[in-house]
């Protein structure tokens, strides 16, 4: 899809993403406007573990060892003012002024993060880079509340460009302790409050 606006809060994501990799947080209009009804909804839909799928459950009955729940695709896209979300002007524009060109989406994913007080097992609990395309964009979008101490979504600026960390291109797990301690000073941590929003190429280590 090619979209042309001249937003300014476009123009400056396009500008972050190209130098740093990830913006800055922002919002959208619209999930403030239905906020209400989109958490709704998916507090009052199952989710499931990916290493069992079949077993559906309601995240009051969660067994305390899951620590990351998905809900299915169908579930995800039948949400009141999904596609309104995903269409929203500011992220058609962030991505038509970061690609130049057309695009497509690839998919809409929703999923719960729990507190994890042991050794991390989930992969995207770790710093890991997505090898989904060699050219893509993600945005993500806070359900809940988060801070410091609420598991926040992290990446590290400029990975998107180039690794020295890594001669090889790599989905592997890399552990916080494994890092260079130059790429802890570009680490961002996003925090927000429910509804928060941030582009990301997460080829970039997050």
């Amino acid at each position: 899809y090619s979209y042309i606006s001249n937003s300014e809060q476009a123009k400056i994501n396009s500008n972050l993403l190209n130098e740093q990799g990830i913006t800055e947080k922002f919002e959208l209009s619209v999930f403030e406007k239905y906020k209400k009804e989109i958490l709704d909804y998916f507090n009052n839909n199952k989710v499931f573990y990916d290493k069992n799928p079949e077993e559906k459950f309601f995240l009051k009955n969660r067994d305390s060892a899951i620590k990351v729940a998905y809900y299915e695709p169908m579930v995800t896209s039948k949400c009141p003012y999904m596609f309104d979300i995903i269409n929203d002007d500011i992220i058609l524009s962030t991505a038509s002024n970061y690609f130049n060109a057309p695009f497509k989406l690839d998919y809409a994913s929703v999923w719960w993060s729990f507190k994890n007080d042991e050794i991390v097992k989930e992969k995207t609990q770790s710093f890991h880079r997505d090898l989904d395309s060699f050219n893509l964009l993600k945005f993500f979008i806070y359900l809940s509340d988060v801070d410091e101490n609420s598991g926040a979504n992290q990446f590290i600026k400029y990975t998107h460009l180039h690794s020295n960390f890594e001669p090889n291109i790599s989905r592997r797990p890399i552990l916080e302790n494994d890092l260079k301690q130059d790429y802890k000073k570009d680490l961002f941590t996003f925090t927000g409050k429910s509804g928060s929003v941030i582009a990301a190429n997460t080829f970039g280590l997050h």
